[in-house]
């Protein structure tokens, strides 16, 4: 009850975004290797929405899955692409204010050899002139203090990291789908290998 807890509680709260700044930066920035194996796209899904659905953003939100499940592996770091789903997830909830349906589908392309994952939201969608800079590093459309413009330009590193592709389709009223392109590990007589 003290009468500066007011300006501690800012205080604390600009700290924490002034962390998730410099985090996203030195993400940014950062060019290391990271440890890949053998992981199930369908089980980032399912982690990552359960980290979401407690949060406050997505109480009214509905989320629909359509997963296939016999998707073959792709090689990669679960958190890396953890932090990718969660980037897309976050931002399709934002674009919403917290009330819409998103709906993410996994599927297999190119005989198998492809995994994809779409992430559909009901938003607003995205204008055409600002289509071709999502990706641009500190591009946002959120307010000062709400975004670093970094997410989406981390994300896209990440899965080129993963020899992925990201692309966004939007049309202004109608939502947005990102989709997510990664190479399967298929099983071959020649052991395990990555197709593009």
């Amino acid at each position: 009850e003290h009468q500066l807890s007011n300006d501690l509680d800012t205080i604390i709260n600009e700290a924490e975004r002034c962390k998730v700044i410099v985090a996203d930066l030195l993400e940014f920035s950062h060019q290391t290797s990271y440890e890949m194996e053998p992981v199930d796209l369908n089980e980032v899904v399912r982690k990552t929405l359960v980290i979401l659905e407690n949060q406050p953003l997505y109480h009214n939100i509905e989320v629909t899955l359509n997963l296939d499940e016999d998707l073959s592996p792709v090689l990669g770091n679960t958190i890396r692409l953890n932090q990718v789903l969660m980037n897309l997830l976050v931002n399709a909830a934002q674009a919403m204010d917290g009330s819409g349906v998103i709906k993410i589908t996994s599927r297999s392309r190119a005989s198998n050899g492809v995994n994809e994952i779409l992430i559909t939201d009901s938003g607003p969608g995205i204008p055409d002139d600002l289509q071709e800079k999502i990706f641009e590093p500190f591009f946002t459309t959120k307010s000062t203090g709400e975004g670093t413009g970094l997410g989406l330009s981390v994300s896209y590193a990440i899965v080129k990291e993963h020899k992925g592709t990201i692309r966004a389709v939007s049309n202004v009223g109608e939502g947005t789908t990102f989709t997510l392109r990664f190479p399967a590990v298929v099983n071959n007589l020649m052991g395990v290998s990555n197709v593009q």
